[in-house]
């Protein structure tokens, strides 16, 4: 879809994607403002268009409402399969209630989640390496936030206006760093780092400016009472009956 394609549509109301599309121009939508809701039949597909530039790119940032097979989204899972969420892709998607973006998903992108002011919680991905700029901003009923260890960027204003933050838990040992407007909200919010990081976080920049800083307990190592560790076509195969024990190789 090229630049401007429905700029200053005034009548349109709806707008359906088919899974084909791939990318949508600057300002495609944009002074469409009658639009009511944005059809889609493939959530991965959705996921993976690359809206460019712009402010009113995505129509959903006017439409409000995205449906998926007819079915209103509020409680937004992202599919299996999916490695990236790109820019602007649930923009200003005001009716969703909560994000559950599953393992696989290595980056977030820029905007991808900004203005879903009505979601109050998200679960990130273990596998996830990057946040980009804004991409949860003013998503202001968020309260927990939890960051998982392979983090390797935030950009700026990524939580930016989340006001209702009141905890962020990080993995990391050593303090990643960020800006001033990575966590505005941060002198009203807790952080929680591992045992034995806070004087890290303590001495470091924007990190020691939260209203608290905690260390979390290291979790009891579990014994395995009946381990069997087996040699299987090259490779030590390890074994236990003893719930959620993991073999660590130290």
């Amino acid at each position: 879809i090229g630049d401007a394609a429905f700029e200053s549509c005034s009548n349109l109301e709806t707008v359906t994607f088919g899974k084909g599309i791939e990318k949508v121009g600057t300002n495609a939508f944009d002074m469409c403002y009658k639009l009511k809701g944005v059809f889609i039949t493939d959530l991965e597909a959705w996921c993976n268009i690359s809206f460019e530039g712009g402010f009113i790119t995505n129509p959903l940032k006017l439409a409000k409402h995205l449906y998926l097979n007819g079915e209103e989204i509020t409680d937004l899972i992202i599919p299996d399969g999916t490695t990236s969420i790109k820019s602007q892709a649930f923009w200003g998607a005001e009716f969703i209630s909560s994000i559950y973006i599953p393992d696989g998903v290595t980056s977030i992108e820029r905007l991808a989640f900004a203005g879903c002011i009505t979601a109050e919680s998200v679960h990130l991905p273990s596998t996830l390496v990057s946040i980009g700029w804004g991409a949860f901003s003013a998503d202001s009923m968020i309260t927990t936030l939890k960051i998982p260890q392979k983090v390797s960027e935030i950009d700026d204003f990524a939580f930016d206006a989340c006001d209702g933050i009141s905890s962020v838990v990080v993995e990391w040992s050593t303090p990643l760093p960020i800006s001033n407007y990575t966590f505005r909200n941060r002198a009203k919010a807790e952080l929680y780092v591992p045992a034995g990081c806070k004087a890290s976080y303590e001495a470091a920049d924007y990190w020691k400016e939260f209203k608290e800083i905690v260390e979390m307990e290291k979790p009891e190592l579990l014994k395995c009472a009946t381990p069997t560790i087996a040699y299987d076509h090259g490779e030590l195969v390890f074994a236990c009956e003893t719930e959620g024990v993991t073999f660590v190789s130290e």
